[in-house]
């Protein structure tokens, strides 16, 4: 390389005749008659993973759906809640009615039928509602995790369909 005003010039070794050479390059004049086939199966394999997706969104979605029915606070506690009240205002409703009727209700033991109703009937049927909500909550949790356990995510083997084109 020679220096000109101290600066190596970048002028290769071989001269400027070597310059003008352009790389090899590879054209290929066929159409390739396998590429509407390689597109065709590419566009099919978007289209079932998009309709897959919009599945395992939907399901993801109604497991949600349940979980929150079945968790505390949800509409399966508060329906179950509120058929223990009815049935603590109709049990305590005929219970003071038979006082009535027994003439004992003005006595002291008037002011124990709520608390022996909640003692007796109540306190056991919260009890069943919390393993009830416990075991459907646990069971939609479980189906919930199954399914994401379950997903699988498939690809196009394009080797393989190469292969298959090949023969």
């Amino acid at each position: 390389m020679a220096l000109s005003g101290g600066v190596a010039s970048r002028t290769p070794l071989l001269g400027p005749a070597f310059q003008s050479v352009q790389p090899f390059t590879r054209t290929i004049s066929k159409p390739n008659p396998y590429g509407g086939l390689i597109g065709q199966v590419s566009a099919q394999q978007a289209s079932a993973k998009k309709a897959n997706e919009e599945r395992y969104a939907q399901m993801m979605t109604i497991y949600d759906k349940i979980i929150a029915r079945a968790e505390p606070g949800g509409a399966f506690e508060k329906a179950g809640l509120g058929e223990i009240e009815r049935a603590k205002t109709k049990g305590v409703g005929q219970e003071t009615q038979s006082l009535i009727s027994g003439g004992m209700y003005g006595t002291t033991t008037t002011a124990g039928v709520g608390r022996k109703w909640e003692a007796d009937v109540g306190a056991p049927a919260r009890l069943r509602l919390e393993d009830i909500m416990e075991q459907r909550l646990s069971t939609a949790q479980l189906g919930k995790a199954g399914a994401i356990e379950r997903r699988e995510d498939v690809y196009p083997d394009y080797n393989a369909l190469l292969q298959m084109l090949a023969r």
